[in-house]
């Protein structure tokens, strides 16, 4: 499974997991250019549905890193 990680640089960069993951090679960062596939999820703490069996058929994670002070501007 692909996971993708859109940084958008508003937190500590030293204590940031997504970069770090994107450092160890775990998830490669993308720009907001970047298009998911209709087979990727969006990792989306406000969201109404959790992930569960139905998506099974999931190849990929996109999660959007940002501070939480902002991240109900950004979700």
């Amino acid at each position: 499974m692909d996971l993708y990680a859109l940084e958008y640089g508003q937190d500590d960069p030293t204590k940031c997991t997504a970069r770090k993951m994107v450092r160890m090679e775990m998830a490669r960062s993308v720009n907001r250019k970047f298009h998911a596939s209709d087979s990727t999820v969006v990792l989306n703490p406000y969201a109404h549905r959790t992930i569960s069996p139905d998506d099974r058929g999931v190849k990929g994670i996109l999660v959007l890193d940002c501070s939480w002070k902002q991240a109900k501007e950004v979700f």
